[in-house]
């Protein structure tokens, strides 16, 4: 019996775009080797590409509560913080725009709920946060899964995304590797 190694790669969804299509390329590839086991774990299960996953390959979603969800997917924190006004909830408008100015929390988006999202079950040899722009992926992969090597995987350039490393360095420091899809991207 083949002791099979077994990875998980966490991505946002399988929207359309470049990212999607690299993952798709590196999941066939992971496909073909029969002593490998890989779970794409997505913390929204949808987009145009999940047709295109091979059937080798587990395709799960992050159990977390739907409003959670909604929010992580909001995008930028402007909207989160409008979000918060316009419901009413001034002081959790209040202190997602204060955790964000501060850099103390790297999801504000999920404010205190993440502490709520369960852990994946089981364990892994190796666990990918593979859209490091997003930070609640790097946060997830850190604090949620256990595996004995965790990637962190970079595709966008950090200025042109205008995303602020500094609150994710201590998450980032539990990881194994980080991996830029580009030279110069690591040189940043």
């Amino acid at each position: 019996m083949i002791n099979k190694t077994k990875i998980v790669i966490v991505s946002p969804h399988m929207i359309a775009g470049g990212v999607e299509r690299a993952l798709i390329n590196m999941m066939r590839a992971l496909a073909r080797y029969e002593e490998v086991e890989v779970t794409l774990l997505l913390a929204r299960k949808d987009g145009i590409f999940l047709d295109s996953i091979p059937r080798e390959i587990k395709v799960s979603e992050i159990v977390m509560p739907a409003g959670d969800r909604e929010r992580l997917f909001r995008g930028f924190i402007l909207n989160s913080v409008w979000y918060y006004l316009r419901r009413g909830m001034i002081v959790s408008a209040l202190r997602l725009a204060w955790l964000r100015l501060a850099g103390k929390d790297p999801v504000p988006e999920l404010l205190g709920n993440f502490g709520n999202i369960p852990p994946l079950p089981g364990s892994f040899d190796i666990a990918i946060a593979y859209h490091m722009h997003m930070p609640f992926l790097v946060k997830y992969v850190s604090e949620k899964i256990t595996a004995r090597r965790k990637i962190a995987w970079m595709q966008n350039d950090l200025k042109k995304s205008m995303l602020n490393i500094a609150p994710l360095v201590r998450t980032l420091e539990s990881f194994s590797a980080i991996y830029a899809v580009s030279r110069g991207l690591a040189d940043e």
